[in-house]
């Protein structure tokens, strides 16, 4: 007969698939510990099988397939949080250690969020250690670095804990129709959000202060990014997040003991559960996120828009409201609507071609190399704005400009020295940094 069964020294459980069946193999268990003279406990040993039981401190209910942590340990853990609570900030670092204890040692439901939700205070722990506190001191602790994180740790797990308080012995995974692909590079991060067979893409520079943080920063920062970028699509869904960073994927599991790291890793689960965004986070090999590297160090020499002086001189000129700017991004956008080529803060949608542009007045500075479609564009949506690009005659978009199809729809065109006025991109656009050339502006109506 096979039994399976797990025993200690002093302790020990069995299961099997039906009552029966456990109820022999205990009479049997029951029978060989007698025969090899030991004695079991009357009133500790449980002979009859069931359900539902409590041991070593869990909660096994094998009707429904889960383990939770007893009431008699969760009592005890809830009156070592109140007590850190009621004593705020007077603590001795016994009181914190206990508390950190108490949720790594519950583990087994929690798994690596038991790690998570406690760094900070395991923090305080450390900061006696490195001050050589005694372990029953009550001391101040008010102006440590992190302490108010700490507290919104205890107050976390206070208000959250009976939500964690249960694992199933198989995990049912969500079906992630929404993934997020997404990488860091030494200056940008990027990526795309797959909806179906549709892609969003995004690439952002790095804020300054993170250019030279730890390749783990700039990652978690990119997975930061991308949820508040595309948080309207996400809100109250199963979203897969795959990065080839195999640190910031254990980080968003278990935390990190360098706190600057695990802020932005508390950041980010804050974030998600305010927005009920269920996110799972996977490592894949470098080789299968190649588009994802490849947004992240995209440099677009064709980025080029002008002064807020410029914009308000034409809105003079032409006596109009521009109510949309088709070529811009969060950072240089004339217009409260705007496209983007990127998924953007408050992007009206990516890739301005794509839309109608009929009923607004639009702010039309296109990279030359789309001034043609944009031009033809203009056209097609019987819109009206100004259409801005430099004097170069050679190009095709200044051979359409001379056809009666455009050219009856412009009502005036006036002409200044871009070097004034004219803001170049970041990726090292030279003709545009050193631009010492002529700026054509186009005002044109055609909607009648």
């Amino acid at each position: 007969m096979s039994i399976s069964i797990v025993l200690f020294f002093d302790d020990g459980i069995l299961c099997s698939d039906s009552y029966d069946s456990c109820y022999k193999q205990s009479i049997v268990v029951k029978t060989d510990l007698l025969r090899a003279h030991i004695l079991p406990n009357a009133e500790k040993s449980d002979w009859i099988p069931k359900t539902c039981v409590t041991w070593l401190g869990y909660d096994w209910d094998f009707k429904h397939g889960s383990v939770s942590v007893a009431s008699e340990r969760i009592s005890k853990f809830f009156r070592k949080l109140y007590l850190f609570r009621n004593c705020t900030p007077v603590l001795s670092p016994k009181i914190i250690a206990g508390i950190v204890g108490s949720l790594v040692s519950m583990s087994l439901v929690l798994g690596d969020k038991a790690l998570f939700y406690c760094r900070f205070l395991q923090e305080m722990v450390n900061a006696r250690n490195r001050e050589n506190w005694p372990w029953n001191r009550f001391l101040d602790l008010s102006n440590l670095p992190n302490f108010s994180n700490a507290q919104e740790e205890v107050e976390f797990l206070l208000e959250n804990f009976e939500e964690l308080n249960c694992k199933n012995f198989r995990e049912n995974l969500p079906e992630h129709r929404l993934q997020v692909f997404g990488d860091a590079s030494d200056c940008k991060v990027g990526g795309y959000l797959t909806d179906g067979d549709v892609k969003y893409p995004f690439s952002k520079p790095l804020p300054d202060e993170l250019l030279y943080m730890s390749s783990t920063v700039r990652e978690l920062y990119g997975i930061k990014l991308a949820l508040e970028l595309f948080a309207e699509q996400l809100v109250r869904k199963p979203v897969l997040y795959i990065t080839d960073s195999q640190c910031a994927e254990i980080v968003l599991r278990k935390g990190s003991s360098k706190i600057h790291v695990h802020k932005i890793a508390a950041e980010i689960l804050n974030f998600c559960r305010s927005r009920a965004i269920v996110l799972t986070v996977a490592w894949v090999p470098r080789n299968f996120n190649a588009l994802a590297d490849f947004y992240s160090k995209y440099q677009d020499f064709d980025d080029w828009c002008f002064t807020n002086q410029f914009f308000q001189k034409i809105c003079k000129i032409s006596g109009w409201k521009f109510n949309r700017d088709c070529f811009a991004s969060a950072e240089n956008a004339k217009c409260k609507n705007f496209y983007s080529r990127f998924a953007d803060f408050g992007t009206s949608g990516i890739n301005a071609l794509n839309f109608s542009w009929k009923d607004d007045i639009v702010w039309v500075v296109p990279p030359p190399r789309l001034a043609v479609r944009a031009l033809i564009h203009c056209l097609q949506s019987k819109c009206k704005g100004a259409f801005i690009v430099p004097k170069w005659t050679g190009q095709g978009y200044w051979t359409l400009l001379q056809l009666v199809i455009f050219n009856r729809g412009i009502l005036r065109c006036v002409e200044f020295l871009g070097k004034k006025y004219i803001i170049p991109g970041k990726s090292g656009n030279k003709v545009f940094k050193d631009f010492k050339g002529v700026i054509s502006v186009f005002i044109f109506d055609y909607s009648v």
